[in-house]
């Protein structure tokens, strides 16, 4: 039971630690990077979408999103 508290102390203390960083820095913690939003490239300019009213950007943004969630 005293290991469960000191578990949760340092969760909080090390998300505490990351809310103070910047940007930069936070990003320094990443265990494998990061890419920007604009690095991503849209279905249609992969060519995987040939239909011309097919939802690429929002599969492509959500994409991105995903990609963000998992490395946080």
């Amino acid at each position: 039971s005293g290991s469960m508290s000191k578990k949760k102390k340092d969760w909080k203390t090390e998300k505490e630690r990351l809310l103070q960083l910047d940007r930069e820095d936070r990003r320094k913690e990443y265990r494998k990077g990061f890419t920007q939003l604009d690095d991503i490239p849209t279905w249609r300019e992969e060519n995987r979408c040939s239909n011309p009213s097919c939802i690429a950007s929002k599969q492509s943004f959500a994409t991105a999103i995903l990609k963000t969630l998992i490395l946080k």
